[in-house]
């Protein structure tokens, strides 16, 4: 009997240990596993953001909203403060941790990110950013209108910096499509072949974006085309070239090189750049489309050169150059009577191009003066625009 008692006794001394031993287990993990998690959480903040403050923003949106916030609530009240502060890097690390697809603040942050690329010059990462915002337009979401025609314009911008005139024009497509453009706008859209697209301020961008992403394929193709227009030409070949060599399928790079060529009057090198051009496609850049047509003229096959240039004038009516090509070609056949056609027109643009200067917002009188050349030149779209913007100028009732 006192062996058995014995034998209780140390069966529970055993099981008591062991339950020490257990609880002693739990109480380590529970430790390690509430350091991991908190190691974890603070690898997930985001660059530039402590845990002190990440509790305090958390702290300020309780107070605010009167409930505690969850993470994405907090980050953006973290990107918000920091915006304040003028802490872009910050505010871009809180944002770009909101996914987009998240109802409440997914849409505010990538609008907001995009503009704080724009800001910085990040242009590429703000077109990312901007286009990804646009394109909840696309899957149904309602988003407010300003923000919508702000981002559409910054990208206009960029794109008009950039020498892009094909992604500009679908950009400038939407803005009139959902009555958010203004009048210079309308310009762009319209009359965008008869403007000067080099200029100093815009070479001047180019060269301060390349700077803060010196990769960037529109930057480094777009500062070769500046190099032509300022007449740098050997520097924009060379640049080209490089471009070439590292993407030789590439068009836009194609087809300022080919210009470069064919600013040179160097045929040869054209001749030589253009046997790898692809077929023609209407989805290649206009520019490509152009000098088709110019080395069609200049291989005297007037056929090829007139398809070409009358493509290029269905998308860019008033297009002087193309128009000039056509007449070119009008003329190798012996079409007098179509040449003549052409010239009257080339005229007429030649006069339209001078009176684009007078289009702004408050000249009624130039507003109507270049929707009268462009009825003339069948451009009845843009003149009852124009007409409609001269009509709510001051002094704008006919």
């Amino acid at each position: 009997m006192t062996e058995a008692i014995t034998g209780l006794k140390k069966e529970s001394v055993r099981r008591r240990h062991k339950r020490q031993l257990l609880l002693l287990v739990m109480c380590i993990l529970v430790l390690v596993g509430g350091l991991i998690t908190f190691r974890s959480m603070d690898s997930q903040l985001p660059l530039g953001v402590s845990r002190v403050d990440f509790e305090k923003a958390a702290a300020e949106f309780k107070e605010e909203y009167d409930r505690p916030g969850d993470d994405f609530d907090v980050l953006m009240t973290l990107a918000e403060m920091a915006a304040q502060k003028k802490d872009s890097a910050t505010a871009i690390a809180c944002y770009q941790q909101i996914p987009t697809k998240h109802v409440r603040h997914g849409p505010s942050a990538r609008y907001q990110e995009a503009l704080l690329f724009a800001e910085t010059d990040q242009v590429q990462r703000a077109e990312d950013s901007f286009q990804e915002f646009l394109k909840l337009l696309e899957q149904g979401h309602q988003l407010p209108e300003s923000k919508v025609a702000h981002s559409r314009h910054w990208l206009s911008l960029i794109y008009g910096v950039e020498v892009r005139q094909e992604d500009r024009r679908i950009v400038l497509h939407s803005l009139l499509q959902d009555h958010q453009a203004d009048i210079h706008d309308v310009k762009q859209y319209y009359f965008g072949s008869l403007l000067i697209w080099q200029t100093a301020f815009g070479s001047e961008r180019v060269r301060d974006f390349l700077k803060k992403d010196p990769d960037n394929r529109h930057l480094r193709v777009a500062a070769a085309r500046y190099c032509i227009g300022e007449g740098r030409l050997k520097e924009a070949r060379q640049q080209l070239g490089i471009l070439r060599s590292e993407d030789p399928k590439e068009l836009r790079t194609l087809a300022v090189l080919l210009e470069s060529c064919y600013d040179m009057n160097d045929w040869s090198a054209f001749a030589k750049e253009f046997a790898s051009a692809p077929e023609f496609s209407k989805d290649e850049p206009w520019l490509l489309t152009q000098l088709r047509g110019e080395w069609a003229l200049h291989q005297n096959d007037w056929l090829k050169a007139e398809e070409y240039f009358q493509y290029m004038l269905e998308i860019d009516p008033p297009n002087a150059v193309c128009l000039m090509g056509l007449g070119r070609a009008l003329a190798g056949q012996k079409k007098s009577k179509e040449r003549e056609i052409m010239l009257q027109r080339s005229l007429l643009v030649a006069k339209l191009r001078v009176d684009l200067s007078a289009i702004t917002h408050d000249n009624p009188k130039g507003a109507r003066s270049v929707a009268s050349s462009a009825r003339q030149l069948g451009m009845e779209d843009a003149a009852a625009i124009l007409e409609f913007f001269a009509a709510r100028m001051p002094d704008g009732t006919p």
